[in-house]
């Protein structure tokens, strides 16, 4: 391990430990949260270090899976072969001097191995998982914590401190319980927090207040897509992207002929993309493309060799390149 590489926010910069200012520019490799083997998840990251000028992987992770809780973990009741998938992923960074942002994207309700998937917001085992994830990867200086994948539909004050999650029926916990037990084992890592509507929306973080004082700080993460209103500072206040890094942790476009998940009326790609692109450099905001995967759209990818699609990957392979 490369103990340079351990990352502190200092206001809205994020420095590694020889006082270099870092920019993370990279993408997400889609896959473990479906997948206890993760859809050539080793190959697909080496092309994203490699080719792609990549220096972070957002990984999604279920958190059933980590445990061995996943239908397709017949022989891994622990999750122990899962776990060393990780860990092995983890290596490949560290090997590249880059990093992994280890992201807690499905859980299941409060009840194992079963609705796993993506929910309103963490829930009671969700506390197992970041006490047991948090001591594996306690300052390793190659790995970055997503509490949660786009918390939704549940006031902020749940998203602060917890509460029950109505819509859902379930009891959910609240970020600051989250950093609590994190810190709790001594690990120090940069925390990523995502706000509401589904990531998108920070307007409240302020009034909101997370404790980190005894961490490396939090990078606050917004998700951007095309049906999401504009103008984006309306819900990435100014105020805060003073104050904090911001992660635009997800965005991406489809195909212009195709459905979007909300069925709404997007812009055509060659006009929103270079939109989004340029509002990221100009707020000198970091950022993890949607996705790494032939499949999981919007894709970034066409094929597990790489080859970027047009309506996306072009575009985001070259911005990489260039964003350093």
């Amino acid at each position: 391990m490369n103990n340079n590489l351990i990352l502190k926010t200092y206001g809205n910069i994020i420095k590694n430990a020889d006082g270099k200012e870092v920019k993370l520019i990279g993408v997400n490799c889609a896959g473990l949260e479906w997948s206890a083997t993760g859809d050539k998840i080793k190959e697909r990251i080496i092309l994203a270090f490699d080719e792609w000028s990549a220096n972070i992987i957002r990984l999604p992770i279920s958190q059933d899976r980590w445990f061995g809780y996943g239908s397709d973990q017949e022989n891994d009741k622990d999750g122990d072969a899962y776990k060393t998938l990780v860990d092995e992923v983890i290596g490949l960074a560290a090997k590249r001097d880059k990093y992994i942002l280890f992201e807690l994207h499905w859980n299941n309700k409060g009840d194992w191995g079963k609705n796993i998937g993506q929910h309103a917001i963490t829930d009671t085992y969700s506390v197992n998982f970041w006490h047991d994830a948090s001591k594996r990867y306690a300052n390793n200086p190659n790995v970055l914590f997503g509490l949660y994948n786009e918390p939704h539909s549940v006031s902020w004050d749940i998203w602060q401190s917890g509460g029950y999650n109505v819509k859902e029926d379930y009891s959910a916990i609240g970020m600051q319980t989250l950093i609590n037990t994190v810190r709790n084992n001594g690990a120090k890592n940069v925390l990523v927090i995502g706000g509401l509507d589904w990531g998108f929306d920070l307007r409240r973080v302020e009034e909101f207040p997370l404790d980190d004082r005894n961490g490396n700080g939090i990078i606050y993460d917004s998700h951007i897509y095309p049906w999401k209103p504009f103008p984006y500072d309306d819900n990435i206040p100014p105020s805060l992207a003073q104050k904090f890094p911001i992660l635009i942790g997800e965005c991406g476009h489809y195909k212009d002929d195709a459905n979007n998940p909300e069925g709404k009326q997007r812009t055509p790609h060659a006009e929103w993309v270079p939109e989004l692109l340029d509002y990221i450099k100009e707020r000198k905001f970091h950022v993890t493309a949607w996705d790494f995967h032939p499949k999981a759209g919007p894709c970034l990818i066409e094929d597990f060799d790489g080859t970027p699609t047009e309506y996306w990957g072009v575009y985001y392979k070259k911005f990489c390149k260039e964003y350093q």
